[in-house]
Order: C-alpha cells, then sequence, then structure tokens
C-alpha cells in the first residue's frame, strides 16, 4: 500500500465495525489468536488495516483479526482509505486480499473463490462502471478468467461456488457461528463433506452439526444412504431356479411370480451390469417398479 496515502489512528472509537465484513475474514485459531495478542502488545501494530469510508463512516475492511486487541489496550495502528463504487466491490476487495493468506483451509480458499466467482457474475447484470466489470469479468467466461488468475482449472472454480453455497446454506440452518467453525483450518471438513452435508435435510443437518460441534469429528454413519439400484443374483439356470423357490418361500406365489416378471424386463432391456462366472453370480438393475420392501425381501432371500 502507498505509504503516503497511510494515517495513524490512536483512537479506535472512529472506526465503525461491519457484521458482514467480518464474517468475509475467516478467524484465526485459538492459538494463533493467543499469538497474535501477544505479537501486537509486545511489538504494537506492524500491519495497515484497510477502511472504506462510506456515508460519513470509516467501515473497517482488512484487519478484523487484531481490532479487538488493538482497541482494548489501545494500541496506535495505521490505516489507509481506498473508495469503492458500492457496497460489492468493498467485499470483493476483501475476499481478494484474504485469498492472498497463507493460513487458510482448503474448505475456506474455495469458499471465497467461489465468493468472487457469484460476485463476478451478478456483476453482469448489475452496474457496468463497477470495479468487477472494468476488471474483464464481463465477457460472460467468468470461471475461466478467474482460473487463470488463480492458476486452477475453471471447473475447479465452478465447484468452489457449490462449496460457497453449501456453508451459507449449513450456517442459515445452523447458525452464522458454524459459518467460522467450517472454514476454521481445524475443522477436519473437506469440500466433498461440506458440500454433501448441506444436502442433508434441515433437522438432519443440525443433528449432525451438532455432533460434530461436540464431538469434533463427523464419522460415517450420518452419510445418506443412496438407494440401492442394482443387486446380486445368481446368474444360471440352477441358481436362479433355488431363488424363485426361496422367493416363493419368502413372499408366496403371486409375489415371487411378480418380482420375477421384473428381473425379467430388467435383464431383456440390458440392465446386467456384470457377470463373475467364479461365483456364478450376476449383478442386474432394478425396475422402478420394485418397490424398497421388496427389494429388501430379494436381498434378504
Amino acid at each position: 500500500m502507498d505509504a503516503q496515502q497511510q494515517t495513524y489512528i490512536t483512537d479506535a472509537t472512529a472506526v465503525a465495525l461491519d457484521e458482514e465484513f467480518r464474517e468475509l475474514t475467516p478467524r484465526a485459531t485459538p492459538a494463533e489468536q493467543k499469538l497474535l495478542e501477544a505479537g501486537l502488545e509486545r511489538e504494537g501494530c506492524q500491519e495497515t488495516l484497510v477502511l472504506w469510508p462510506c456515508q460519513g463512516r470509516k467501515l473497517l475492511l482488512v484487519g478484523y483479526e487484531m481490532f479487538p486487541t488493538l482497541r482494548l489496550y489501545k494500541i496506535p495502528f495505521r490505516v489507509v482509505e481506498k473508495a469503492f463504487a458500492c457496497r460489492d466491490d468493498a467485499k470483493m476487495f476483501i475476499v481478494v486480499h484474504q485469498l492472498g493468506r497463507q493460513n487458510l483451509s482448503a474448505v475456506a480458499v474455495s469458499y471465497l473463490r467461489g465468493l468472487r466467482y457469484q460476485g463476478a457474475r451478478q456483476a453482469h447484470g448489475g452496474d457496468r462502471r463497477s470495479e468487477r466489470f472494468q476488471a474483464g469479468f464481463a465477457t460472460g467466461k467468468t470461471a475461466e478468467a478467474l482460473a487463470e488468475i488463480f492458476g486452477v482449472r475453471p471447473a475447479m472454480i465452478r465447484r468452489d461456488a457449490q462449496v460457497t453455497t453449501a456453508v451459507n446454506r449449513i450456517a442459515i440452518n445452523c447458525g452464522k457461528e458454524v459459518k467460522c467453525r467450517l472454514l476454521a483450518r481445524e475443522a477436519g471438513l473437506n469440500r466433498s463433506v461440506v458440500v454433501a452435508l448441506a444436502r442433508l435435510p434441515a433437522e438432519e443437518q443440525k443433528a449432525v452439526v451438532e455432533r460434530w460441534l461436540r464431538e469434533g469429528k463427523l464419522g460415517r454413519a450420518w452419510r445418506q444412504q443412496r438407494p440401492r439400484t442394482s443387486i446380486t443374483l445368481p446368474f444360471d439356470a440352477p441358481g436362479f431356479g433355488r431363488l424363485v423357490r426361496k422367493l416363493e418361500q419368502c413372499l408366496g406365489s403371486e409375489q415371487a411370480a411378480m418380482i420375477g416378471k421384473m428381473l425379467a424386463k430388467d435383464r431383456s432391456a440390458g440392465n446386467r451390469v456384470s457377470c463373475n462366472r467364479s461365483t456364478r453370480r450376476c449383478s442386474v438393475g432394478l425396475s422402478s417398479a420394485l418397490d424398497k420392501s421388496r427389494q429388501g425381501l430379494l436381498e434378504n432371500c
């Protein structure tokens, strides 16, 4: 930042905080926060905070992780003011600044890149004088442009947007404080887990998140079981004959005949997946007409 634009501030009350801007700054771990506070008390503030003059207030954009300590101990600090055409441009500045940090989790990086992607796409239908439009994102190839900037594939940028949507969805359902935990380095979650967690029904999602916050891990039992689309059956005539007789014992002649017809239809439709001649069994697709209760009985037989 230009040193000529920097000024010293000794009165922290001159700086206004914004909750939305604060949430764009991933929180430090407790250990990192203690080290930061100790360094500020011992050496003072070596970094420059960024302010946005807006409607008579000076909103803090960069420096939320250290500002509470500066205010508490009345430590002087340098600031630089930056002008933006709109609030969205100020948010995108924070996002880009945070992405330059080296201590972000993979989920936090994806979340911030996703925010940048979503913000740039929204700019196409908005104010074409904004910094985002002038930066070259008005070509309709937002993902490609950001991929080149961040050194990843365009598909990764689009997946980042899915992570952003997932984190925000979980925060809406489970509380905004959960967002900080999801983005923290010690969260122990990867991007695919966060996306899958966001797809859970609201009540189930809350229960899973509460258990994660309490125990510090998700485990494997929380993932929803996918509907079975195939089942392993004997493919030779003697084996299939034994299956039919067992079906009759389990379900009765009428139900056994109905399931037999459905399986025959699946076979004739080319839904056989694979055959293993050593075990003399094959995997076939299940007809959509075969309900879950009959699928379970068929497996048990």
